[in-house]
């Protein structure tokens, strides 16, 4: 969404704010952004990373075996377990689907039998999938509501799957306040990411430019970055040329696992989602029993503002083992924790037990999850920690 908006920015002389609903083949993102010619604001981002076109193409899948079973007598079964037939039933679903943007009708023939299906009962069967994006909108727009912000210009349909009808229309519907447009659907996501790298190649520092030959050569010479910014898509307000500032926030909320008050084990967050990066958050947690060697501090994401998040719907970051401190610590003895998230997303997590100077130091990009066995494997090998 960031990248569409740089796209879109470029092209307005007036500062806006936008709700960038972009719906993908496999995700879905929405994201309210202030936007001006040089600054990008994130004010709330929220969504599916589970939710894209395959689902309607899956939808597609199922009514078309429904049919072919109905009229063959076949067992559905013996159609969704084998690979052959459902990755051909997955290319004629993508096309349907794709016809449906422009016809009242499509058909395919599949297994010897002929399937017609209309564009009404196409938005019919799939009015769930379109109506949880809905929801999600209007989720982040209320969660933008308690920063202050209670109106926006425009809303921006990107992402291949906003060329579904059923999208444009239902949007238009619900927010028949606001002006919705399309933002090159397929390509603003690769023109602002395109555009964000050179602008910020042609300001940047020779010394954050350089090749990995290991002699630190520049990539760009003064004079060549003089050039790139002389490229009219950088031309901003007045006739200036400045560097593209992007203020960006968390996608998620960061929880660890701790020991708590009802003496149970819960998911805590302790950086919320939309929290402007880069950002820093120190906390002290604690030791659980008498003479304990080793912690076990694991991390988790999810999509909740609440202290306490559904466990259900965290998924670990990473985990790791704060050890060994010296014997003899009493309950409670404290850990300090330092959590950073630098303007690339990444997770710095610094743990010390300040007294014997034991430290602990973890990093992990957002959505790179550890396996279940591995997190199994560790919480074999250590102990918990409290909440202080």
């Amino acid at each position: 969404p960031t990248a569409a908006a740089i796209s879109y920015g470029i092209k307005t002389n007036e500062p806006q704010t936008v709700v960038v609903y972009d719906l993908g083949g496999g995700t879905f993102d929405v994201t309210i952004l202030r936007v001006d010619n040089d600054q990008i604001r994130t004010i709330a981002t929220g969504g599916d990373h589970k939710l894209g076109g395959k689902d309607w193409d899956k939808k597609i899948i199922d009514y078309i075996v429904t049919q072919v079973c109905q009229s063959t007598g076949d067992d559905p079964g013996d159609i969704y377990t084998d690979t052959e037939l459902m990755g051909d039933l997955s290319l004629k679903a993508e096309k349907i689907k794709i016809d449906l943007t422009q016809k009242p009708n499509a058909k395919v023939k599949f297994n010897g039998e002929t399937v017609v299906l209309s564009r009404e009962q196409f938005d019919q069967m799939t009015s769930d999938l379109l109506e949880s994006t809905i929801q999600m909108t209007h989720k982040v727009i209320d969660e933008a509501a308690t920063k202050g912000l209670v109106k926006f210009d425009k809303i921006l349909l990107v992402g291949g799957s906003t060329y579904m009808p059923q999208v444009e229309n239902r949007v238009k519907q619900e927010f028949d306040n606001v002006l919705v447009e399309f933002c090159d659907p397929n390509q603003s996501v690769a023109k602002g990411a395109a555009i964000f790298a050179i602008n910020q190649a042609a300001f940047a520092e020779s010394s954050e430019l350089t090749n990995d030959n290991g002699d630190n050569t520049p990539i760009f010479t003064k004079e060549e970055q003089e050039e790139l910014k002389k490229n009219p898509i950088f031309r901003c307000a007045g006739d200036q040329v400045k560097p593209i500032n992007i203020i960006d926030v968390t996608s998620s909320s960061i929880g660890a696992r701790l020991l708590c008050d009802d003496g149970k084990t819960h998911i805590v967050n302790q950086v919320y989602k939309d929290t402007e990066i880069p950002c820093e958050y120190a906390t002290t947690f604690g030791t659980v029993v008498e003479n304990q060697t080793s912690m076990l501090l694991e991390i988790f994401e999810n999509r909740s503002m609440d202290e306490y998040p559904d466990e259900a719907l965290c998924k670990p970051l990473t985990s790791g083992s704060i050890g060994p401190l010296p014997s003899g610590l009493p309950i409670n003895e404290p850990v300090n924790i330092i959590f950073k998230i630098d303007k690339q997303g990444m997770l710095y997590i610094d743990a010390e037990h300040k007294p014997s100077g034991v430290r602990k130091h973890m990093e992990v990009q957002f959505l790179n999850q550890i396996s279940e066995e591995e997190l199994a494997r560790q919480k074999e090998n250590f102990n918990a920690l409290r909440r202080l």
